[in-house]
């Protein structure tokens, strides 16, 4: 079984990794934990007094870019979530956008993430509640495409394989993240916020 090698910076860490809801400016790619492939940017996190930790991840990944839900099970979904902010925008353009696919019975996964995030309805739980239920729907995770690295937001935390403070001197860029084929979502930074705009998010 293969594995990544990712990096998380963190000013404190405490037993074992949780998905935590989501605090001021910290849900703007969705819940999960993050993990980066670029030292610079775990370092930048850990600065302060903080510390690296080096993760292992099961490479067998279903990712948000890749999967389709069902229209209906989503709206269920946020409907069911208590006190969700904006909940009726959410769920006017879940059917604005399921309206625009060739099948309306089926939405591509990163545009619920993408909705509730620019509804700023990712804080407190219901940022680990989406999590949740993405792996109950065989979600693992989301990668985002930077121009020099790439951050992966774990959703599914039994992917972990391993973890642990990192050394210093080993700390060190690690490979991109191998793309898929046939994804539903755009794969490069530009044109995911170009779909964003385009759907009106």
């Amino acid at each position: 079984m293969s594995t990544l090698v990712l990096w998380h910076g963190a000013h404190r860490w405490e037993g074992p990794p949780q998905l935590r809801p989501a605090g001021k400016g910290k849900s703007e790619e969705g819940s999960g934990l993050y993990l980066t492939t670029s030292e610079q940017t775990a370092s930048k996190y850990a600065k302060g007094g903080g510390a690296v930790l080096r993760f292992e991840i099961d490479s067998d990944l279903r990712l948000l870019e890749d999967a389709w839900l069902d229209t209906a099970d989503v709206v269920a979904f946020v409907e069911s979530i208590p006190r969700l902010r904006n909940k009726k925008q959410v769920l006017a353009d879940i059917q604005r956008a399921a309206g625009r696919q060739p099948d309306p019975t089926k939405i591509p996964a990163y545009v619920v993430e993408n909705l509730m995030v620019n509804h700023d309805a990712l804080k407190g739980e219901a940022g680990p509640a989406l999590a949740r239920w993405f792996v109950s729907r065989g979600i693992d995770a989301n990668v985002i495409r930077r121009s020099d690295e790439d951050w992966l937001v774990l959703y599914n935390l039994d992917k972990i394989q391993s973890y642990r403070r990192a050394k210093t001197d080993e700390v060190r860029d690690s490979p991109r993240i191998p793309r898929k084929n046939n994804p539903a979502q755009p794969r490069s930074r530009a044109e995911q916020i170009a779909a964003r705009l385009i759907m009106g998010d």
